[in-house]
């Protein structure tokens, strides 16, 4: 799927912190921003730098939903049928 690009779209000579850039996601997250919201539910629905765990996905897919986000709507259908199976 592609997400880890987020955390490790690194700058030349910058080094990376992991646990410091999935702080400030978080951070975002807990702040409202539904995009970062839906993006923390696909990383967790996947196992992309989180442990996998579809009930911290639902957490932030729903909360993205409830702001309108179109994407995070059809994830918590598509993590419904994930974990139907």
């Amino acid at each position: 799927m592609g997400i880890t690009v987020q955390l490790s779209g690194a700058t030349p000579g910058v080094p990376q912190d992991r646990l410091e850039a999935q702080r400030w996601m978080r951070l975002a997250a807990e702040q409202g921003d539904s995009n970062t919201q839906t993006l923390l539910g696909m990383m967790y629905a996947h196992g992309e730098e989180f442990p996998q765990d579809f009930k911290e996905a639902g957490k932030w897919y729903r909360l993205a939903a409830a702001q309108g986000d179109p994407i995070a709507v059809n994830e918590i259908h598509e993590l419904g049928k994930r974990i139907a199976l």
